[in-house]
């Protein structure tokens, strides 16, 4: 008797397992089925909207001044503040200020200070009044801190306008 009450206690949980997978996720199959119902009822269609009439486009004002305007670019180099572009070009002239590193100068008694510039691994001497860079520049003052040059620019409206740019003395 002993004998058959351990196989009988031995197939219980056999018995109980096999139960137990003869309908498997029956619980989850029917909470899937509540939520996709309820999914359903949340949905609304979109609202169906009247035909409106399109709006017209205004494409704004043109700008006063084209900077892609040949006329433009002929006129820019006349006014009262143009530079004189028939004048003959300096070598220094080649060069952007950025190019240009200001490596000495000699300033005499009672003569006219001469600075050294370097562009291209070669110096040339200036003078006040040589031009330099690629925006009409001249040099205006030299010191032996620096060179102080004066610019001619075009601004936004096509005015001719002068700004100082400094090279300050390197010190390689």
């Amino acid at each position: 008797m002993k004998m058959a009450m351990k196989k009988l206690l031995w197939l219980l949980p056999v018995c109980m397992g096999i139960n137990a997978c003869s309908a498997p996720h029956g619980d989850l199959q029917d909470w899937m089925k509540q939520t996709r119902a309820k999914a359903t009822e949340k949905i609304k269609p979109p609202p169906v909207t009247e035909n409106s009439q399109a709006s017209s486009y205004t494409p704004p004002p043109a700008p006063a001044l084209n900077s892609f305007n040949d006329a433009r670019l002929r006129v820019g180099t006349t006014g009262a503040n143009a530079p004189d572009v028939n004048r003959p070009k300096e070598l220094l002239e080649n060069f952007g200020l950025e190019n240009l590193r200001y490596v000495g100068s000699i300033i005499r008694q009672g003569q006219a200070p001469t600075a050294f510039i370097e562009a291209d691994n070669l110096v040339y001497p200036v003078k006040i009044g040589n031009y330099l860079g690629q925006n009409y520049g001249h040099i205006s003052k030299i010191t032996p801190d620096n060179l102080v040059i004066t610019e001619q620019v075009e601004d936004n409206y096509g005015n001719w306008t002068t700004r100082d740019t400094e090279i300050p003395l390197s010190g390689e």
